[in-house]
């Protein structure tokens, strides 16, 4: 991980218990799950990482459905957008982006993006697994390439994790600690979104030719996760190629 400390990274979820380990910040933060912003925003999320003057995320990512009422996210809810915490809150049935999003995304300053405003740019499907749709908010910030680490689409039944004792679904035994969480009420269970490769295919295919239409470069996304089903979806280059050419670069 300590290849990705100068890198621009997006870390979601629960990720954020390994940041000490791995020596950095991310740039940016998403959490679409509203049972895990329920159970970890008000106590981690928000004093350590959003009010936290010592992290240096550059920006938060939420999703949020107003029928679920997640009051946590009530105050970031409603542009304009507070310049010193870096939130924004997309309305989990909402595909349409609107100018002050697309102008959150690019920092105000990417004016090429404001041909998207009103437009469907996102699909559905990107409201139903973290990971593509911090790919999509990627895009929309103006990144050409996209690199997707560590995404391999596998997940292990919760009653397997609970009885070894560890979360045997992600990368660290505590992601979702079985002493203290509790799939289905402190977190999501994984959807079909989560482990098929149909929602990325349906999310890029709509950037793509929302970008296309609009005179825009379409984005290239990467996989460097080996096994990853993924690499039938997307061009598989490994991991440390493309920390070599962007040396060499």
């Amino acid at each position: 991980m300590s290849l990705l400390k100068d890198k621009d990274t997006f870390s979601m979820n629960r990720q954020y218990i390994a940041y000490e380990d791995w020596g950095f910040y991310p740039t940016y933060y998403a959490m679409i799950d509203r049972n895990l912003i329920k159970t970890v925003f008000a106590d981690d999320v928000e004093p350590n990482m959003i009010n936290n003057d010592k992290c240096s995320i550059s920006k938060y990512i939420f999703s949020n459905n107003y029928q679920t009422g997640l009051t946590n996210l009530d105050k970031y809810q409603d542009p304009p957008f507070d310049c010193k915490t870096n939130v924004m809150v997309v309305e989990r049935l909402s595909s349409v982006f609107t100018e002050e999003k697309l102008e959150f995304l690019n920092n105000r300053e990417n004016n090429k993006f404001s041909i998207l405003e009103g437009k469907t740019i996102v699909h559905t499907a990107a409201y139903g697994n973290c990971g593509v749709f911090a790919t999509a908010m990627s895009v929309l910030m103006g990144y050409e390439r996209v690199v997707l680490l560590g995404v391999d689409l596998k997940y292990v039944d919760w009653k397997e994790s609970v009885e070894s004792g560890e979360d045997l679904s992600h990368f660290h035994p505590k992601y979702f600690d079985v002493e203290s969480f509790n799939e289905s009420r402190t977190h999501g269970p994984p959807s079909r979104e989560n482990i098929t490769t149909e929602p990325w295919e349906k999310v890029i295919s709509l950037l793509n030719e929302a970008f296309s239409e609009a005179g825009l470069i379409p984005p290239e996304v990467i996989s460097a996760t080996p096994g990853s089903p993924l690499n039938s979806v997307f061009r598989y280059i490994p991991f440390d190629e493309i920390i070599r050419e962007e040396n060499e670069d």
